[in-house]
């Protein structure tokens, strides 16, 4: 038995007028086996921290038990977080999904943030109930669903809501979730949304192979989505008084979702392209000529406008966005370097920034820091002809002029095609270097496999306007799902292997 004398007791929360304490001695007991008293007509009941529907019952408990008894903050810390990313990108007011909504702390919280509609949705018709008792001005829509196995009528509902950010916070459990729960939530979001979502500190550990955190980890290592923004805080007390430390997580994609493109001839160019572009990853596409990965890449600064489908950058459907306006914003490379020959390197570079009207002086400067990225000394090339330099070279100043005007955003067709192997090779890894160093979203184009499985951090394989896989390289080169992707990856491997065997002294003829 615990000694009651020394639990902690609470003070009493308006709406609520009973009184509660919390174990002081044992700190072992599982998390998600909690428990704590409340005193109620003259004696004290045990309830564990799952007990949601008498917890609920009670207006003001959850509260107390939040906020007071636990010092729980993590609400405030997920859409602080998320409103930070948001403001950093530019980004409006929005629509909102609120998972494992309860009676409504966290969807206050978005309405504070100024999201201008939120929908709830939980399992439990007991927190619907309370929160349109509590806090009736939150939710435009509350859904009582179970996400694993989701309804028609909440499916229609989700689509009509077109939300686009997705909270999921845990509070008094221990921050588990089904995995398919928060995978279909994260389905309804307006393609390029923002996850944000709060974990457990022990569930990141490779070690721990459960649920949402198994989900999570595979997001995040198979570059579904990368890290926009991440802190590690103290979620709440624990029963024992220690504190259980969380970590709050904001993530944001490109997302293409049921992308169609045809021309007026009837011929189909692309058919049905969902694909995802964590923020930070450098994604290859790859594929046979005529397969669709430039129409692809020209979809996300429409250069070409698809038929059917969605293309979003930042939770924006770049349809709604001005064609010249978004290209200012997305840095291009292109094969055939495309540099304007009646101007000079210098020039060439500061096209985009004195479109979009920078001082003289600041223009100049960013012309300078650009060159001298690019391993071009602004002395020696800023007043060149780009007729004056190498392939090379007029390549370096093309990747320069992409990204004149700081894109977080970069797209490259084919840039190496027309160089020869040894300046590809030092382009590919000083691309790669910029890719890194800047932060940038970077979907490349190429047909060299060799250098699509030595620059990705995904690979997507592409043919007849599919999409046939996507993964990391050393995912494809393990378990290819079709039989052209195999056939795509056969060749490199049968010229490291003629390799290796010259290098083993085999005749060439039998290498």
């Amino acid at each position: 038995m615990t000694d009651t004398s020394s639990m902690a007791t609470g003070r009493r929360e308006a709406g609520w007028d009973g009184r509660l304490r919390l174990p002081r001695l044992d700190s072992r007991v599982p998390q998600d086996a909690e428990w704590f008293e409340v005193h109620e007509r003259d004696r004290w009941q045990r309830l564990r921290f799952h007990d949601y529907q008498q917890i609920y019952a009670r207006r003001g408990l959850y509260e107390h038990i939040f906020y007071e008894l636990l010092e729980c903050d993590s609400p405030r810390r997920i859409v602080r977080l998320l409103d930070a990313v948001r403001c950093d990108r530019g980004s409006g007011p929005c629509s909102a999904l609120d998972l494992g909504a309860g009676n409504g702390i966290v969807g206050e919280e978005l309405r504070g943030a100024g999201a201008w509609r939120v929908v709830g949705i939980d399992i439990l018709a007991e927190a619907r109930a309370a929160a349109e008792r509590d806090r009736p001005w939150v939710y435009d829509d509350y859904i009582v669903d179970d996400l694993t196995q989701p309804t028609d009528n909440t499916r229609g509902r989700l689509d009509a809501a077109k939300p686009a950010v997705l909270t999921c916070v845990a509070a008094l459990g221990f921050g588990d979730v089904p995995p398919l729960a928060f995978y279909n939530a994260a389905n309804a979001i307006q393609i390029g949304g923002h996850l944000a979502f709060t974990i457990k500190e022990e569930f990141l550990d490779e070690r721990y192979t459960h649920g949402f955190s198994e989900l999570v980890r595979r997001m995040l290592n198979d570059k579904v989505v990368r890290l926009e923004a991440w802190v590690r805080y103290r979620h709440r007390l624990s029963v024992g008084g220690e504190p259980l430390f969380y970590t709050a997580i904001v993530a944001t994609v490109i997302r293409f979702r049921g992308v169609d493109l045809s021309y007026a001839s009837g011929a189909q160019v692309l058919k049905g392209v969902s694909l995802e572009v964590a923020r930070g990853e450098l994604l290859v596409l790859v594929g046979e000529s005529g397969s669709g990965k430039t129409t692809t890449l020209k979809c996300i600064n429409r250069l070409v406008a698809p038929t059917a489908g969605e293309v979003s950058v930042d939770g924006t459907d770049i349809a709604s966005v001005d064609p010249v306006q978004l290209r200012r914003t997305i840095g291009m490379v292109f094969q055939r370097f495309a540099l304007f020959p009646h101007m000079s390197v210098g020039d060439n570079v500061a096209v985009v920034p004195r479109l979009l009207g920078w001082p003289e002086p600041t223009v100049a400067a960013r012309v300078d820091e650009l060159l001298d990225l690019v391993g071009l000394a602004p002395d020696a090339y800023r007043a060149r002809s780009p007729s004056a330099l190498s392939g090379g070279q007029q390549q370096r100043v093309g990747v320069a002029r992409a990204l004149a005007a700081k894109p977080s955003i970069l797209l490259m067709d084919e840039p190496f095609g027309a160089l020869d192997p040894p300046t590809r090779d030092v382009l590919g890894r000083e691309c790669r270097r910029l890719h890194d160093d800047l932060g940038l979203t970077t979907v490349l184009v190429t047909h060299d496999m060799v250098e699509a499985l030595v620059l990705a951090d995904r690979i997507a394989v592409m043919h007849a306007g599919e999409v046939l896989q996507v993964g990391p390289p050393s995912e494809l080169l393990a378990s290819p799902a079709h039989d052209r992707v195999a056939a795509l990856l056969g060749w490199p491997r049968r010229q490291a292997e003629q390799l290796a065997a010259l290098m083993d002294g085999a005749p060439a003829h039998l290498a």
